[in-house]
């Protein structure tokens, strides 16, 4: 036996509210680029906002200890100065550690 969720109506095909919400969100996600895609524009834009805070000096308070939180970018390396390239960063952190891997 075969049940449908659309009702005819004199003459006309009317779909249940529950088909009209569905079919509204497979067409805007058919509208999505690819998930991969999406997540990389994301990524990026959070990026720039970061930069874009922080240039800017914003700054929030801390609801639970009441200290001032300014906004950092995500593009700046934390430390006294900039490193100079890739391969100081890894040895300094990881092959010169005195810590063992685990």
């Amino acid at each position: 036996m075969k049940t449908t969720t659309t009702k005819k109506v004199e003459g006309v095909t009317k779909d249940s509210l529950l088909n009209r919400f569905l079919g509204g969100i497979e067409r805007a996600g058919n509208i999505l680029p690819h998930p991969a895609t999406l997540f990389v524009i994301l990524a990026l834009l959070v990026i720039i906002l970061s930069a874009v805070t922080s240039w800017m000096g914003v700054s929030v308070m801390h609801p639970g200890t009441k200290e001032v939180v300014r906004a950092e970018s995500l593009l700046t390396i934390p430390g006294p100065a900039p490193h100079s390239d890739f391969a100081s960063v890894v040895s300094q952190k990881f092959l010169y550690n005195d810590r063992p891997c685990r």
